[in-house]
């Protein structure tokens, strides 16, 4: 109902033809995968439930500031509550190659709210928001107050953001860390990026 790692090894064929469906423990569906190839270099290949007009064929790349884009990283195929799938793309599935997928709960799935006094609260969120004309946005209705927060512009290149509640989330947030990145935190001096709330950010 939170988190599941597995590993894997890639089937391709040169032909580039295969794909495969690949068992997990997480015991709901996943509403992010994060997939790296262990062998050799390739990019982060990064699903998420509300990804373009396509989940099961777009993915954007957690090392890079790309948009998402679309491709057979998924075999157009939509995780289950015990398997995901991979197509013939050498990001997640070169014959031979090993690979690891990390797999984040989708809290709207019934079967991750497993949590709480009554076993009934998610502890995890995947959505969207859309900024406003400042650049601005509240999102609300989590049912509790966020640790790690996580975003990335879906539209327009641009970096991954990461926050912590270890490194200031309180309206006084200036600093992010940028996965696509190799820098520091980065401190915007300007204003604060994110303030977490009781219900969400």
């Amino acid at each position: 109902g939170f988190f599941d790692i597995v590993t894997y090894e890639g089937n391709k064929t040169p032909s580039g033809t295969e794909d495969q469906t690949i068992n997990h423990n997480l015991g709901c569906v996943p509403g992010c995968i994060m997939v790296k190839c262990l062998d050799q270099n390739e990019n982060w290949c990064v699903y998420h439930k509300n990804m373009g007009s396509n989940p099961k064929y777009e993915a954007m790349h957690l090392n890079t500031s790309d948009v998402e884009n679309g491709a057979d990283w998924w075999n157009n195929t939509a995780p289950t509550a015990t398997q995901f799938s991979v197509g013939a793309k050498d990001e997640t599935n070169k014959d031979g190659k090993n690979y690891i997928a990390y797999l984040f709960a989708d809290g709207d799935d019934s079967d991750a709210q497993i949590f709480g006094d009554n076993e009934d609260e998610s502890i995890i969120k995947m959505g969207t928001f859309t900024t406003d004309a400042s650049q601005n946005a509240k999102i609300t209705g989590l049912g509790w107050e966020p640790q790690w927060v996580l975003f990335k512009c879906r539209t327009q290149s641009g970096a991954w953001r990461l926050h912590d509640s270890m490194r200031s989330m309180d309206h006084s947030g200036y600093a992010d860390l940028r996965p696509n990145e190799s820098d520091n935190e980065a401190f915007h001096l300007t204003t604060p990026v994110i303030g977490s709330m009781a219900d969400g950010f």
